[in-house]
């Protein structure tokens, strides 16, 4: 997140909670979602929307998987609003099984465009790099072969 310090939290937080519609809203005043993003790092997101916009913002910690699998098995009677967090693979995966809603919030103008979706189907709110670490002396025995 603090590669977005420039970005504003206003910012932040809309193009975060857009990160892919499922439905609109059942009571207004509440939004539900799947959170692929740990609670640690999703809760203080969640708490600042709902600091800036009065709509309490209701949670379920699942992973990529699990979320994209549940929205899928959900797709007749959705239950959440937003999934949020995540790789942009789960996201392309839904958009291919039609399970979210275009939306385009206006704080997505300032982010670059490889933080989002040229239809609106995500928004990205991070730039997570993925890192493999291992110890050195294994590698190095005779019988494993190293990729180069």
């Amino acid at each position: 997140m603090r590669s977005f310090h420039r970005l504003g939290r206003r910012t932040l937080v809309g193009a975060a909670l857009a990160s892919a519609t499922v439905r609109p809203s059942r009571a207004a005043g509440t939004l539900n979602a799947y959170s692929i993003w740990p609670e640690n790092y999703a809760r203080p997101v969640f708490q600042a929307f709902q600091a800036a916009t009065g709509i309490e913002v209701k949670f379920i910690r699942l992973s990529s998987g699990e979320a994209l699998a549940r929205v899928n098995a959900e797709k007749a009677s959705p239950q959440v609003d937003v999934l949020f967090g995540g790789p942009v693979e789960t996201f392309t995966a839904g958009v291919g099984q039609g399970l979210f809603a275009s939306y385009k919030p206006a704080a997505a103008a300032v982010l670059p465009e490889r933080f989002k979706d040229a239809d609106g189907a995500w928004t990205a709110i991070a730039d997570d790099p993925l890192v493999f670490m291992t110890k050195q002396k294994p590698l190095f025995r005779p019988q494993v072969r190293l990729c180069r």
